[in-house]
């Protein structure tokens, strides 16, 4: 058993897979039956059209992720958990620890845990060196005209969509460093240490390398934890 936790779009291509987000994803998935032209989408896209219209199945519930399994997975039950591009959108004091403790507990052990999310020893190198233009091929339209300090706030934030204001912030709380990630792990109840990767497609459980897509890699770090 593998879960894709706070999935959004990046759902991968597999029955192996539950995926959970707070939104739902299912109209989504219907509008991909529908496509008939694959110009101009990811690869990773294309092989979930590609899944769906050739009638695979996808486990997708809605859930707020925050209030933890318990109904769903009982302890030392799943294999591995993805957690992509989502915990920098959880407070790091109030919420982010109970998630991560919450995986430790559902994992059996040596099941692995594995997350994505923006660098900021990254970003900030790359803003002092004045190559934040390389991230622009992952990025929306109107980052290119962006100055250079736009656009590491955009990063940083990552508060620009067009439906996230005052009311409905959909923005980052907080940007980890391999250092604060370590300590997150540790205080969720992991062991170091932990290893990180640069790269997307890299994991040591080989469904997750095999299937997993790692998205925004070219400014974000990977870590994997195993329980």
């Amino acid at each position: 058993m593998r879960l894709n936790i706070a999935c959004g779009p990046n759902v991968f291509p597999s029955e192996k897979w539950i995926n959970y987000d707070r939104e739902d994803m299912r109209g989504y998935f219907s509008d991909l039956k529908r496509f008939i032209s694959f110009v101009g989408m990811p690869e990773h896209q294309v092989k979930l059209t590609k899944y769906l219209q050739g009638g695979g199945k996808i486990d997708f519930h809605i859930k707020d992720v925050r209030v933890g399994f318990k109904e769903e997975h009982g302890d030392g039950t799943v294999d591995a958990i993805y957690l992509g591009q989502m915990i920098e959108h959880l407070n790091p004091i109030y919420e982010a620890p109970t998630l991560i403790a919450e995986c430790k507990r559902m994992l059996r052990p040596g099941g692995v845990l594995k997350i994505t999310t923006p660098d900021l020893d990254l970003l900030i190198n790359a803003y002092k060196n004045g190559e934040m233009g390389k991230f622009v091929n992952e990025q929306p339209a109107f980052y290119k005209d962006a100055d250079q300090s736009a656009q590491l706030a955009m990063l940083m934030y990552g508060a620009c969509g067009q439906h996230c204001t005052w009311d409905n912030y959909e923005g980052h709380m907080f940007l980890y460093t391999k250092e604060s990630m370590t300590n997150l792990l540790v205080k969720g109840g992991f062991k170091a240490p932990f290893t990180f990767y640069s790269e997307g497609g890299m994991s040591k459980d080989r469904i997750m390398a095999e299937e997993g897509v790692d998205a925004g890699m070219s400014h974000s770090l990977a870590v994997e934890a195993v329980a």
